[in-house]
């Protein structure tokens, strides 16, 4: 039976979609803040790790990934859609425990990244240029083969555009990207790691990269294409996204059907 409207659980949500070719299954796993035992390649940064090591430290991160890849394979999802967070830090071996387990579902994925994929704590070095140089040092197996900075898969009669604002800025060619990705009919599932909002602008600067994120969300919302958002972090105070997620790594199972006639 085909669901004629939404619906979602702790764990799951239903997407009543129209046109679609038909049931179409997607894991959402975000935020797994995966940490490993360092080996030769973390030890010169391993100092910037300590603190996400203790955060974690009681929780069993990375046997809990492996649960959901497992559950991906189980249950055949037809797309795994990794939005963040999935290692504390862009250690080399954490990222290839995760990927072997990614790689270990036998599932078609999508990976955008989320600030601790990229970012040692305390490291000199603005944003942009620690996200573009650990990207290549270290997080690329994630992505297999798929484009870093701004992507798109078209699946099943739906289109997934996965946009990196994991320094919570879209540039120019990311909102170009996104918005060339809303032509052509189909239903879009925006996949980032940062939800969205403003602060307060006060330097010219801030102004323009605030313009363009109100660009970006204005085209994410009013399109007719336009049927849903999945994010990892939110900020602080902002509502939960829905649906409700798991702790560490958050996740939540998505069908899209097409409406019953």
């Amino acid at each position: 039976m085909t669901p004629s409207t939404h619906a979602w659980t702790d764990e799951t949500a239903t997407i009543g979609v129209a046109g679609i070719d038909g049931p179409l299954r997607v894991l959402h796993v975000t935020d797994s803040h995966v940490s490993v035992p360092h080996e030769e390649a973390d030890r010169p940064f391993a100092h910037y790790g300590e603190r996400m090591d203790r955060l974690f430290a009681d929780y069993p991160t990375l046997d809990t990934f492996r649960a959901q890849m497992e559950r991906a394979r189980a249950e055949r999802h037809d797309l795994i859609a990794l939005t963040g967070d999935h290692v504390n830090y862009p250690s080399p071996t954490a990222v290839a425990a995760v990927h072997r387990l990614l790689e270990s579902a036998g599932r078609r994925s999508m990976f955008t990244a989320g600030n601790h994929d990229w970012s040692y704590a305390g490291m000199p070095g603005s944003p942009d240029d620690r996200r573009r140089e650990w990207r290549e040092r270290s997080l690329l197996p994630l992505y297999r083969g798929r484009a870093p900075h701004a992507d798109s898969l078209d699946l099943g009669g739906v289109r997934f555009v996965a946009i990196d604002n994991s320094t919570r800025q879209i540039d120019p060619e990311q909102l170009a990207f996104f918005t060339d990705r809303l032509d052509g009919g189909l239903p879009v599932v925006l996949l980032v790691h940062c939800r969205f909002g403003c602060r307060a602008t006060t330097t010219r600067t801030t102004r323009r990269r605030h313009r363009r994120g109100r660009r970006f969300r204005s085209a994410a919302t009013r399109t007719p294409a336009r049927r849903t958002t999945s994010t990892g972090a939110s900020p602080a105070g902002s509502a939960p996204a829905r649906p409700a997620t798991c702790r560490a790594p958050k996740s939540s199972s998505t069908g899209c059907w097409p409406p019953a006639t």
